[in-house]
């Protein structure tokens, strides 16, 4: 493509810029929609179709895919960011952390007071409701068994 017809389809790209900022409003309806015009428009600068008569459809399904995968990225931050806080949260409980270590050193207290502590599995885990840690000590099992044992609970 020669520099002549590159500059004439930037400037029916950039005559549809008001165009492309309502749809990517209509897309979003925030104020991220100037950010997904301005990529909208980025990204077809470097690949506009050669039928400019499609231009309009072809940056609709461009807007299109960009919202959606910003939309994704957007879903995956907040969720690492509410998996940090809970973190967070879980850590700023010291209360409940001591507790914890105490509760484990009971559990190996008593598992090797047991005649046969290598015989022994013991299963930590919270009750469906989260709060309570269920304790099973089962003699004489495999670890795959324990395993569907937890699975099952």
């Amino acid at each position: 493509m020669d520099d002549i017809e590159q500059d004439a389809r930037l400037a029916q790209l950039t005559a549809e810029m008001a165009w492309l900022r309502r749809l990517a409003r209509a897309l979003l309806r925030t104020d991220e929609a100037g950010d997904l015009a301005q990529d909208t428009w980025l990204a077809a600068k470097d690949h506009v179709p050669t039928d400019v008569r499609a231009l309009r459809p072809w940056l609709s399904r461009v807007a299109r895919n960009l919202a959606i995968t910003k939309a994704r990225a957007r879903q995956r931050r907040e969720a690492r960011e509410r998996e940090s806080a809970s973190l967070v949260e879980a850590q700023s409980r010291p209360n409940e952390l001591v507790q914890r270590v105490e509760l484990q050193k009971l559990v190996a207290t008593e598992v090797l007071a047991l005649a046969d502590p290598a015989g022994v599995q013991v299963l930590i885990g919270n009750t469906p409701a989260g709060s309570d840690v269920r304790v099973t000590v089962l003699r004489g099992a495999t670890p795959v068994s324990v395993t569907a044992k937890a699975e099952v609970n």
